[in-house]
């Protein structure tokens, strides 16, 4: 107590900085007004600590890195040597103390604990023990608050739900075929999102509706290429195009956009795939017999309507959209948990072996989207104490590597090096996940509260068209443009590249329609969440440009219609104007006579 008393003496205005601190911040916490929810409070709590970390972090480093700059550039003058007037006097009384605090160490330690590099082993260790222990004793503890018994209890119960056949539904187990598949669509997927509230009770799902489903059904099977021999090798699927009823030649016709519903499960998705897709999502779904991969194969969606949903089915199915050339068949969708604030993330896997067997598997994943709807206060404290003993380990890893660069060669240093950069990547993941989880949400929920006067103000308000500086010289010194333009080497030729006149225009229209069929499955696409902004701000560049190019139209035409004018005054009206000249000359010779 004496020491801690003495800690505040010497320290007095930090004391009163920490207490005024406090004081203030439980003041306006309690008579402020505001009532937070637990999920602000959190968030709030997080943003404080995360700022605090960042100013001892970076900013004090930053700031002692200016500081010994300018030391060391410019270095000041040593200050003369000043007695201090105010020091204790020590007197014999002091030293006598001192010199039984002494003797009393001597029976602790003797002669025998005097081994200077012994001692300073055995104080390393003692140092990083305290040290490792704290952390991983933590470490244990952040999974174990991390730990959601919900996200367990909803997996194992969605599990049981699709797995095994109900009493109005069937399940996974019951698909022993893959025209199976269909019935168990229907039964499991389709009608209990439709149910009747007579019978049921339900308004949104069968089962209770506190859950919805996300979105659409999304199926998608792997096709062996044909005539191809498997042999020991992995097996190669198909990226062909094919007319419905896997039919071949592929054409493409002029109403293929418009019915894309129709041509659309016969195309594969993998050309449609960014590279950052392919780079993201490029693995592999195991089956029983080989592994699947992600992004092949060849997709068709359902609807959100029971009868929309059945008219796919019934097409897919008359059709023949499934064959004895299919591998497998995936059943992708997610359900909602509006109570639990639980994601269930459902993947269906109907796997057709080469012996015509049929074998059927079920992945369930439950994830809540945002980290802090998972930790409680406890969970939060955990955290904080957590990152603070981390910062602590990577100093000690960072200090002794820094001063002893030799200790890199051990394997425990490396070990410890190989967690800090671990940990690290797992924050920097988690706080990307964070942001744009909470864009995504920002957008959901603005998108739903403020549509309809979104479209209201989209209706009503006129466009604003705005042109770049280049465009603004363009127009302002036209006659400079035109002079360059009508040089050799500026005007536009046309460029055969070796072909004929059919064989460009087959180029540029083949061109073309691989760009359309790119941007039509970009509804398929793994991308990032700006792809809807960037569809609709593509619909409304195309709109201004075709808006542009009516005006230009316009312009064109009056343009000609000025030419023409100006063409017949020229010629037609000056050839009057002389006839009426030498008429009213005549007749002037006509009276002088």
């Amino acid at each position: 107590m004496s020491k801690f008393k003495n800690f505040i003496l010497k320290n007095s205005l930090i004391a009163a900085t920490a207490v005024i601190m406090v004081i203030c911040a439980f003041c306006i916490a309690v008579f402020s007004g505001f009532l937070h929810e637990g999920g602000k409070v959190k968030s709030i709590l997080v943003n404080v600590f995360v700022v605090t970390v960042l100013l001892f972090l970076v900013s004090d480093t930053i700031k002692f890195l200016v500081l010994s700059m300018d030391a060391a550039w410019w270095p000041r003058t040593q200050a003369s040597y000043n007695i201090d007037k105010n020091a204790t006097i020590h007197t014999r009384t002091h030293y006598l103390k001192m010199r039984i605090n002494t003797l009393r160490s001597q029976l602790v330690a003797t002669e025998k604990h005097c081994n200077e590099p012994l001692n300073l082993m055995y104080q390393i260790n003692a140092r990083d023990l305290w040290l490792y222990g704290k952390y991983f004793l933590l470490l244990m503890c952040l999974v174990l608050v991390s730990w959601d018994e919900l996200l367990y209890y909803n997996t194992k119960q969605m599990y049981k739900l699709y797995m095994n056949n109900q009493t109005r539904s069937l399940g996974v187990v019951s698909v022993r075929h893959l025209h199976g598949l269909f019935a168990f669509l229907e039964s499991a997927l389709v009608a209990p999102f439709e149910p009747d509230l007579a019978k049921t009770g339900q308004r949104k799902w069968l089962y209770g509706d506190h859950t919805t489903k996300l979105g659409v059904i999304r199926l998608r099977q792997l096709r062996r290429k044909e005539n191809y021999h498997i042999g020991w090798g992995e097996v190669k699927f198909s990226d062909l195009d094919f007319m419905p009823s896997w039919e071949l030649p592929y054409q493409r016709m002029l109403y293929t956009d418009k019915y894309w519903k129709i041509y659309e499960p016969w195309l594969p998705i993998y050309p449609t795939h960014s590279t950052t897709t392919k780079m993201l999502f490029g693995f592999d779904h195991y089956g029983y017999t080989q592994s699947f991969p992600e992004l092949h194969g060849y997709v068709t969606m359902l609807a959100r309507s029971y009868n929309n949903s059945m008219k796919v089915i019934d097409y897919i199915k008359n059709m023949n959209w499934l064959t004895w050339n299919t591998s497998a068949v995936f059943i992708d969708f997610t359900l909602y948990n509006v109570d639990a604030n639980i994601f269930t993330i459902c993947t269906v896997l109907i796997e057709q072996t080469p012996f015509g067997d049929i074998i059927s598997s079920l992945n369930i994943f439950s994830v809540k989207l945002q980290f802090l709807d998972q930790l409680g206060i406890l969970g939060i404290i955990v955290v904080t104490l957590y990152l603070i003993v981390l910062i602590q380990f990577g100093k000690s890893v960072v200090v002794t590597l820094w001063y002893e660069p030799s200790k890199l060669r051990s394997m425990w240093s490396k070990l410890d090096l190989i967690i800090l950069v671990l940990n690290l990547i797992v924050i920097v993941m988690v706080i990307i996940r964070e942001i744009i989880v909470s864009s995504l949400l920002a957008k959901v929920e603005s998108s739903i509260n403020d549509y309809f006067v979104h479209a209201k103000h989209q209706r009503d308000a006129k466009g604003l068209n705005y042109i770049n500086f280049l465009q603004f010289l363009r127009v302002e010194y036209a006659p400079i443009v035109r002079f360059f333009q009508k040089l050799p080497f500026c005007k536009r030729g046309y460029k055969r590249r070796n072909r004929t006149v059919t064989e460009n225009i087959n180029f540029d229209m083949e061109k073309s329609k691989r760009w359309n069929e790119k941007k039509r499955y970009q509804a398929f696409s793994l991308k990032d969440n700006s792809k809807t902004e960037t569809i609709k701000g593509d619909e409304k560049t195309k709109q201004q440009e075709y808006i542009g190019r009516i005006e230009r139209l316009y312009t064109v035409a009056a343009l000609m219609q000025t030419q023409i004018s100006l063409l017949d005054h020229l010629l037609f009206r000056e050839e009057t104007v002389n006839l009426d000249e030498s008429d009213n000359e005549s007749d002037s010779e006509t009276e002088n006579v």
